[in-house]
């Protein structure tokens, strides 16, 4: 009697714990059409991949970073922070998956840190905790953070909007395209004349 009485104590215990699980994984994985919260969630994900790409190429500007070398740094630092906090609350929700097996939540976490998107997720994060352990040239971890534009991927709900603009004005686009490049050969020309023979290395060729 005793040992039911603790069984359903811990049951009940466990499930305010199982629906917050359910909760986060259907924000960060499902991500369903009418979900405010999950909407909200992945445009902000997509917003820091984003501010994170740019913030690497700024960085490759010895001038930029002397200046903003600081800001840089504490930007990578936040964003380590929330996409490892990410990963391990995907992980964590990952039991919540139909079609894991039941009763079973270690191998349903392992097969699922073993799929190529969380691997994915790991390579952009784990060398920035590995330079704490070994040197290593700060250009070369830049390099493997490039690999969160790749979770992009993750997002195509909220990328469709702008596929379907980009589809629908294909034409125009492609026209402003076709005009900016002769602009951009013109300009070229001009610049080549004008400057070929005082710089003949900076303007050597159109």
């Amino acid at each position: 009697m005793a040992t039911t009485a603790r069984e359903d104590m811990s049951r009940r215990q466990d499930v305010p714990s199982t629906r917050l699980r359910r909760r986060v994984y259907e924000i960060l994985e499902v991500r369903a059409p009418g979900d405010r919260s999950a909407r909200i969630a992945g445009l902000a994900l997509v917003a820091m991949i984003i501010a994170n790409v740019a913030a690497i190429i700024l960085q490759s500007m010895p001038a930029i970073d002397a200046v903003w070398h600081q800001w840089f740094r504490a930007f990578e630092v936040l964003s380590i922070a929330v996409f490892t906090a990410e990963y391990a609350l995907r992980v964590w929700s990952s039991v919540e998956n139909e079609r894991s097996e039941p009763g079973n939540p270690l191998a349903a976490r392992l097969r699922y840190v073993v799929s190529p998107m969380t691997l994915i997720d790991l390579v952009a994060i784990v060398p920035f905790y590995l330079s704490f352990l070994v040197p290593v040239d700060l250009r070369f971890l830049r390099v493997f953070r490039l690999f969160l534009v790749l979770k992009l991927t993750r997002y195509q709900a909220s990328m469709m909007l702008l596929g379907r603009v980009l589809r629908s004005e294909a034409r125009s686009i492609a026209a402003a395209l076709f005009v900016l490049m002769i602009l951009l050969i013109v300009v070229s020309s001009f610049a080549y004349l004008a400057e070929s023979q005082a710089q003949p290395d900076a303007f050597g060729s159109i």
